[in-house]
């Protein structure tokens, strides 16, 4: 009997003694990422649930990654029964630490946290030592943080298919916490779609993954961006471990810009003699017009470069062409329409001249120019 009772005695102190540590809890903690200091960190809210006791707290700020950025351990102080507000003023501080990171400085210097993903934890400590109570809360800073997009400008038409895309941030990427990153994701713009709905819903052409730097050319050997279309982009900063979007870039679109077709360039008139004008031609042909006065045959023409050296062309009559007759040398009476296929000639860029003769063999020219 004495045994059991002995057993039971030692139970309830047990039991008490754990009652007296759980006693005192954390119910609340007011922090702003724009005021971290060793006295706001520590401001809490207390609930006593006995008599007047002593406690200390320590306090800690650690980023995305786990990493401690400031620690504080505050010296023995008194609370009553009940609630207690914990004002800066009534505080002593044991030790006040910072980490030797670069975010850790920031925060010794700026006295605030830099954009991210951060935990402020609080534990309650009691005379022997032992945590009674913790609080955690998670705090997300953008303090005076931006995330821009800056080239091509949104909605603007641009000639090259590898476009050096360009963006900017408000701090150093060495303030990132360990895991931050940043990935630029490029799309297909479908007809009728905003630029942001693309950038949320169509399947990626191009993802860069660990963007450390500001600028990005589009790379050569990624999925060739086409004339005449339009695409979405977006840069976006991911939390550790790249598991979620913690921040993004407004999703600006660009069109690559479509060649204008080249009208062929219609007709060249011959002259009996040359004067200072000459004839430019286009996608690689040569149109002119030679209104014979007489009757005839076939055509006869040449083409000199500019040191005489001959070049043999073969004109299509287009008048005939377009009667759906085969013969390209034949030509009618009147206005007759050439084209000559430069092509197939393999002239070099520079000036050319064409010298037809009718049918009398009087020689008409024309001085010509080849892009």
């Amino acid at each position: 009997m004495t045994t059991k009772i002995h057993i039971a005695l030692i139970g309830l102190v047990i039991f008490a003694g754990s009652m007296l540590h759980a006693q005192v809890t954390v119910t609340n903690a007011s922090l702003t990422p724009l005021n971290i200091t060793p006295a706001s960190i520590c401001q809490v809210t207390l609930i006593n649930a006995q008599g007047a006791i002593n406690v200390a707290l320590r306090a800690a700020v650690y980023n995305s990654a786990g990493e401690l950025l400031i620690e504080v351990k505050t010296t023995v102080f008194n609370i009553h029964s009940g609630v207690n507000v914990l004002q800066a003023q009534s505080l002593g501080f044991a030790s006040v630490a910072y980490a030797p990171s670069t975010q850790g400085k920031f925060v010794q210097a700026q006295h605030q946290l830099p954009s991210g993903a951060f935990k402020h934890c609080v534990y309650v400590i009691n005379l022997g030592g032992e945590v009674d109570d913790e609080y955690c809360q998670d705090l997300e800073s953008d303090n005076n943080s931006f995330l821009n997009l800056i080239l091509p400008f949104d909605r603007d038409t641009i000639d090259t298919k590898t476009p050096l895309l360009t963006w900017t941030h408000s701090e150093p990427f060495n303030l990132l916490s360990p895991g931050e990153s940043f990935r630029l994701v490029l799309v297909k713009l479908n007809d009728g779609q905003d630029a942001e709905a693309a950038v949320t819903a169509n399947s990626p052409l191009f993802i860069s993954n660990n963007l450390f730097r500001h600028e990005l050319q589009y790379p050569f050997d990624a999925t060739a961006l086409k004339e005449g279309e339009s695409y979405a982009w977006q840069v976006q900063k991911l939390s550790a471990g790249g598991q979620g979007v913690v921040n993004k870039t407004d999703a600006w679109q660009f069109t690559i810009r479509k060649p204008k077709e080249v009208k062929d360039n219609k007709y060249a008139v011959l002259k009996r003699k040359l004067d200072a004008g000459f004839y430019t031609t286009t996608n690689n042909k040569l149109f002119f017009r030679f209104d014979e006065e007489y009757g005839g045959n076939n055509i006869s023409c040449v083409i000199y470069d500019e040191q005489r050296k001959k070049v043999n062309p073969e004109p299509d009559n287009e008048t005939q062409k377009e009667a759906k007759q085969t013969s390209v040398l034949i030509k009618s009476n009147g206005y007759n329409r050439y084209e000559i296929n430069l092509e197939e000639l393999n002239l070099k860029s520079g000036y050319y001249f064409l010298e037809v003769f009718n049918e009398k063999k009087e020689k008409f020219t024309l001085k010509f120019y080849v892009e």
